[in-house]
């Protein structure tokens, strides 16, 4: 059986949404993508210019969000200050075992202003629950070998490093072949209570 994702999850100071497509929201995120290209662009290609080069790009991103919630392939959350409501970046739990609903991948994004407070963390922590309530017996994060930020975030929470996957994926950017660090947390390792 598929898995259905709540469209809100709390933390304490962060909470992540499936946001509506509105123009406004798109300009909030691409003011954010803006400010941080530096952060975020050695990691993600999406943040190119050539991908997010004005409001519009992020407006078609949120217009898709909905189109791939129905899928239930992959269910992209923008996380937001409790208290602020601003835009601090990105979270996506993409489904990966299709046959029996139970390895999700975790990616995430922060804006450059809001990283190194932990809330990624806090981002990461507030989903886990969730997912293990749905049945979900893997979650893997992947990120770049050279991310230290992403691999801080992956280690903070408890996640086993499986080892690298060697040449896994392509970077338009940086016009190489680029490998990653696989961790992963398994249910019966998580401790009750």
């Amino acid at each position: 059986m598929p898995i259905n994702m709540p469209e809100r999850i709390e933390g304490s100071r962060i909470y992540l949404n499936k946001p509506e497509p509105t123009f406004a929201l798109a300009r909030e995120m691409f003011s954010v993508v803006e400010q941080s290209r530096d952060h975020i662009l050695p990691w993600l290609d999406w943040a190119s210019v050539d991908n997010t080069y004005r409001p519009e790009d992020c407006f078609v991103f949120l217009q898709g969000i909905h189109t791939r919630w129905k899928s239930g392939d992959c269910f992209e959350y923008l996380i937001h200050d409790k208290e602020t409501h601003h835009l601090v970046g990105g979270f996506s739990v993409m489904l990966r075992d299709k046959r029996h609903f139970g390895v999700v991948e975790l990616a995430y994004w922060l804006g450059k202003q809001y990283a190194e407070q932990g809330l990624m963390s806090e981002a990461v922590r507030a989903v886990e629950p969730i997912l293990w309530a749905l049945g979900i017996e893997r979650i893997v994060i992947r990120n770049d070998v050279k991310n230290l930020a992403s691999m801080s975030v992956a280690r903070r929470c408890g996640y086993v490093w499986e080892g690298i996957a060697r040449h896994d994926r392509y970077s338009e950017c940086q016009k190489a072949w680029r490998d990653s660090n696989v961790f992963s947390k398994i249910k019966d390792e998580v401790k009750e209570g």
